[in-house]
C-alpha cells in the first residue's frame, strides 16, 4: 500500500528525544510499545524548508531527488519482511428503480445513476415491446426485456450496466416481461444479475415465483446471484422472525404476495 508521510512539529511543543541506545550523527530511532521500530530517523540539518509540504490531511514527504508517492514499509524488531498487500478488490453499486414506463426517459436516467454513482441498476415497469439491448448515453447499455408487438404492456424489466461493465456481459437472458437475467465478470468470479417485477394479483404471483425460482437456480455453479426488482410486495416488520431480511420500522400490514414470497423463502 503506498501512503506519504510527513512529520510536523508544531510550535510550543516539544519533539521527543532520540533512543537512549542510539549513536552520535545517526539517525535516532522511534521505538513502538511491541518491539516494532520506525526506521525513519533523519540527520541533523538536512531538512530544508522547500521539502516540507503545507499541512495536509493526508501525510506527506517529498524528497529534492525523488518525486511523487513514496512506500514508507514498516519493518519488525524480528526481521520480518513487509506484509503483502490483500488481493484487489471490486465493490459494485446496484440499485433498483421502478421507472413506471421508460420511453423517452432515457436520458433523465443515466443522469440520475451518475448522481448516485451507480453501476448496475435493475428496472421495473419500463412497458418495453420486445428484447434486446440499447446503447445509451455516455456509453451505458440498457438491456431489457418486455412483451411481443400486439400484446398489452403490463410490465417490463431491465438492466442498465456501467460503460466500465459492458465488455464484461457473458450472456443476457430476457425470461418474459417480468424477468431477465444477465451474467458478468467481475473481477475473478462471475455475477447472475436478475431484475424481476411482480404483478399485483393474487392469481398470477405462484407464476411469476416458479418462474424466478427457475432462473435463480439455474444460475451455473460459483456465481454470485444479486436479485433486483419490484416485489410488489408489503412484507410488515416482523423483524423477529427475519432477523436481518426486513426491518422494524415499516408498515406492519402484509398482503398477498408477501404471503406468497414467505411460503417460497421457507420451502
Amino acid at each position: 500500500m503506498e501512503t506519504k508521510s510527513r512529520t510536523v512539529t508544531s510550535p510550543g511543543l516539544v519533539s521527543p528525544g532520540p533512543h537512549p541506545g542510539a549513536r552520535p550523527g545517526v539517525g535516532a530511532r522511534r521505538r513502538e510499545p511491541g518491539g516494532r521500530v520506525f526506521a525513519c530517523g533523519t540527520r541533523p540539518g538536512t531538512a530544508r524548508r522547500k521539502d516540507v509540504g503545507p499541512p495536509s490531511r493526508r501525510p506527506t514527504t517529498r524528497r529534492k531527488e525523488h518525486k511523487g508517492l513514496m512506500q514508507c514499509v514498516l519493518v519488525s524488531s524480528h526481521g520480518r519482511g513487509p506484509r503483502r498487500p490483500k488481493p484487489w478488490t471490486k465493490n459494485l453499486a446496484f440499485g433498483t428503480w421502478n421507472v413506471t414506463s421508460l420511453e423517452g426517459k432515457e436520458p433523465e436516467l443515466v443522469r440520475e445513476v451518475e448522481r448516485y454513482r451507480l453501476e448496475i441498476v435493475g428496472l421495473a415497469s419500463t412497458h418495453s415491446l420486445g428484447s434486446g439491448t440499447q446503447l445509451l448515453e455516455r456509453g451505458w447499455t440498457l438491456f431489457f426485456s418486455g412483451v411481443p408487438h400486439g400484446e398489452r404492456r403490463r410490465a417490463g424489466v431491465g438492466l442498465l450496466i456501467a460503460p466500465q461493465l459492458s465488455r464484461h456481459v457473458l450472456e443476457f437472458s430476457p425470461v418474459n416481461e417480468r424477468v431477465v437475467s444477465l451474467r458478468l465478470r467481475a473481477g475473478d468470479r462471475c455475477l447472475t444479475v436478475v431484475s424481476a417485477h411482480g404483478p399485483n394479483g393474487s392469481v398470477e404471483y405462484p407464476t411469476f415465483l416458479e418462474t424466478l425460482l427457475g432462473v435463480l437456480e439455474g444460475a451455473p455453479t460459483g456465481d454470485s446471484i444479486v436479485l433486483l426488482g419490484d416485489f410488489n410486495a408489503y412484507v410488515g416488520n416482523d423483524s423477529d422472525t427475519w432477523r436481518g431480511v426486513i426491518g422494524r420500522n415499516g408498515p406492519p400490514d402484509l398482503n398477498s404476495s408477501a404471503v406468497h414470497n414467505e411460503h417460497h423463502v421457507q420451502a
